[in-house]
């Protein structure tokens, strides 16, 4: 189970609907990552571990270009929380 790298059409090509939507990629990555990291957990096969594993960095990977390419750059353009720039902004 690999997080789909399809994106869903936007209407509103905005900053804030951008941050909003990466938002909710990366939420909805956390929950898929952690899931993942409890069937590795639970497995008892070799194979199925494997497996596993590939989805998981698959997912990380993905994740971490949600967060430079979307998230990071409407983060940086908006007035965000004081003090909590994105990682490369600091």
């Amino acid at each position: 189970m690999a997080i789909s790298t399809k994106r869903r059409p936007h209407g509103d090509r905005s900053g804030q609907h951008k941050a909003i939507d990466a938002v909710a990629l990366l939420k909805a990555d956390h929950r898929e990552v952690e899931d993942l990291f409890e069937q590795f957990a639970k497995s008892r096969s070799g194979a199925k571990k494997e497996q596993l594993a590939a989805d998981i960095c698959s997912a990380l990977t993905i994740h971490a270009q949600i967060e430079e390419e979307i998230f990071y750059p409407a983060f940086s353009r908006s007035d965000g929380p004081q003090g909590h720039a994105p990682r490369g902004n600091r």
